[in-house]
């Protein structure tokens, strides 16, 4: 079985049950390990489209810029045409 968070796929999941290969506690401790390297690629991520979001609204302030330089531009051979 696959868990999964929203659209994320995480590591597969087996139901915990003392078998003779592994025993519980085995899959505790393993478990116990795993949950803050979970927690710091999630922390990661939030990072990353933090900082993607930064450089989007970069892009489109510049975008803005140039826009505004064009339409005064536009403008004033506008004026000086009349």
């Amino acid at each position: 079985m696959i868990a999964r968070r929203g659209n994320a796929k995480l590591a597969p999941v087996s139901f915990a049950r003392d078998t003779p290969a592994r025993s519980l506690e085995d899959q505790l401790a393993e478990i116990v390990q795993e949950v803050p390297l979970r927690g710091e690629a999630a922390e990661r991520r939030r990072l990353d489209e933090i900082e993607a979001a930064r450089q989007k609204r970069i892009r489109w302030e510049a975008a803005m810029d140039e826009a505004r330089v064009q339409y005064a531009e536009v403008l004033a051979l506008v004026f000086q045409a009349a």
